[in-house]
């Protein structure tokens, strides 16, 4: 079945073509993959392959590399790391400095989410043809999906805290219309737009994602980092920096969950 592309359609080059297949061969196919998949998966692939496996996700691998940098850091260890990415038909290999601090990742999240959010100001935030409900999802969608992804392993301090808050709040009241002048509190601002702050957010991802972890099986890595500690290694001198533990908890603590045995309510 021809499908026209573009341009002129009295060109027969501006046509693709296009096949239609079978039911039955599409459930037959189906049916091999539920079949193939688990084995292929559970017995050819290593535990370290996350992407486009069920269950599995490129967020494990961030937890288990930001954890093996922060124990390494603790202990005064070396840590090498390289990654491997295939462009084209060559093959490059890449080794950035591993920084366990979040300030240069938030600052850069903040840059790029910042031109986004200006970028869609006429399309969306100034268009009066939208209601403000749809701006809200896509301002959802858009700007702090990109933000907070990966924020389920961060180590936040407070400065962190500020900076996010203080692009949150600016953002919807741009999408308000509010001005300085209006004298609109912050609380009033969630109220209004029905969204919870950054300080939430943050909150609820690392809750979610640490029961998630707590739930795997025994042989997955996120799950054996996590609980993992190095054999060698000398803490520093004076008060040690804070951990991912410290801050995950911190968040039990402020749901009035005992931290000492929060697996057993996951």
């Amino acid at each position: 079945m021809p499908s026209f592309m573009t341009t002129d359609k009295s060109d027969c080059s501006n046509y693709r073509g296009i096949t239609l297949l079978l039911i039955t061969g599409k459930v037959l196919v189906r049916i091999l993959l539920n079949r193939f998949v688990p084995t292929i998966t559970e017995g050819i692939f290593p535990v370290s392959q996350c992407s486009f496996r069920a269950n599995r996700s490129t967020n494990d691998m961030v937890l288990v590399l930001r954890q093996l940098q922060e124990k390494c850091r603790e202990q005064n260890k070396g840590l090498y790391v390289m990654f491997v990415e295939s462009v084209a038909s060559s093959t490059t290999w890449d080794a950035p400095s591993c920084r366990t601090k979040a300030d240069e990742e938030i600052d850069n999240r903040l840059s790029k989410d910042n031109c986004a959010f200006g970028w869609l100001y006429k399309r969306v935030w100034n268009n009066r043809h939208l209601k403000k409900g749809t701006e809200i999802s896509v301002y959802k969608a858009v700007v702090l999906s990109t933000l907070l992804y990966g924020s389920e392993s961060w180590v936040t301090y407070l400065h962190h805290l500020r900076l996010l808050e203080r692009f949150h709040q600016c953002c919807l009241r741009t999408i308000l219309n509010i001005h300085w002048k209006d004298f609109v509190t912050n609380t009033e601002v969630l109220e209004k737009t029905e969204v919870i702050s950054i300080k939430a957010m943050l909150l609820k991802t690392q809750l979610h994602w640490a029961g998630h972890v707590s739930r795997m099986e025994e042989n997955r890595l996120p799950k054996i980092v996590l609980y993992s500690e190095l054999n060698t290694g000398q803490h520093d001198k004076g008060a040690p920096k804070k951990r991912y533990k410290d801050s995950l908890k911190t968040s039990l603590n402020a749901c009035c969950i005992d931290h000492r045995d929060w697996t057993v309510q996951t």
